[in-house]
């Protein structure tokens, strides 16, 4: 059976996780992303075969296997050294596969951050007050041997940024367009300022369940605006309106 479970258990997701912390125990993540991931594949599936239908005027039949999407979600960029045959090294990309790659705490709370060039990566350090100490580590000297020591960098980050408060890092690394962000929580996200102002939650009432709280389609189409039309269906609701388009009656 094709549950989300399942499929994270024997795409290989699941040891990810233990590659990260050092506990052997295999782990499935919190959110049900097999089911929603394989989702996905399939509308781009669907796509695809109406452009083929609308270039050829052929029908075809798509199979959406969960099992082999997850497994090539997981593998895009962990099959890493083992895409070369016979492989040349490890598995899983070691920059993502990083137990130090996290939210890093503040002084009061967490940021997002990863300076990435090495232009960031210096002004990150400076701002920090630690230009000179950096700049003379042969470990972080440019890309290639940073990514030799990703795990090493990302621990010192992770000391840094205890240093300043999370409005302190924000006011300082934005200006210098240093990738970060405030860490939010799950409570924060009704309140937040982006989605606030984009509308991305919206109240709706439902003619049996009442007042409810959506989410706003997120993409956006300049042409053919995207929008809720209807509420989530009760049990049978559209049963007839099936049979109608299908040209049969109820039995």
């Amino acid at each position: 059976p094709a549950y989300d479970d399942l499929i994270q258990s024997a795409s290989g997701l699941a040891d990810l996780l233990p590659r990260t912390d050092g506990n052997p125990t295999p782990r499935i993540l919190p959110t049900l992303v097999a089911d929603k991931v394989s989702g996905l594949f399939m509308s781009q599936a669907i796509t695809a075969g109406l452009l083929h239908r609308e270039r050829t005027g052929e029908g075809q039949f798509i199979e959406v296997p969960m099992l082999e999407c997850m497994t090539s979600f997981t593998l895009v960029e962990h099959l890493y050294d083992h895409a070369f045959d016979p492989p040349i090294g490890q598995w899983a990309y070691q920059r993502v596969a990083n137990p130090n790659r996290r939210p890093y705490q503040t002084k009061d709370g967490y940021i997002g951050l990863l300076p990435y060039t090495d232009k960031q990566w210096d002004q990150f350090f400076a701002a920090a007050g630690m230009a000179e100490s950096f700049g003379k580590d042969p470990r972080f000297s440019d890309y290639a041997t940073r990514g030799k020591h990703i795990q090493e960098l990302y621990g010192l980050v992770g000391e840094v940024t205890k240093t300043k408060t999370t409005q302190e890092w924000l006011d300082l690394l934005k200006p210098l367009s240093i990738p970060v962000v405030r860490t939010a929580r799950l409570d924060d996200l009704p309140d937040d300022p982006h989605l606030s102002a984009v509308g991305f939650f919206e109240r709706h009432e439902h003619p049996h369940a009442g007042p409810y709280l959506a989410m706003k389609p997120p993409v956006k189409f300049a042409a053919s605006p995207s929008n809720i039309r209807r509420h989530p269906p009760r049990l049978g609701e559209h049963t007839d309106e099936v049979w109608a388009e299908l040209g049969l009656k109820r039995p």
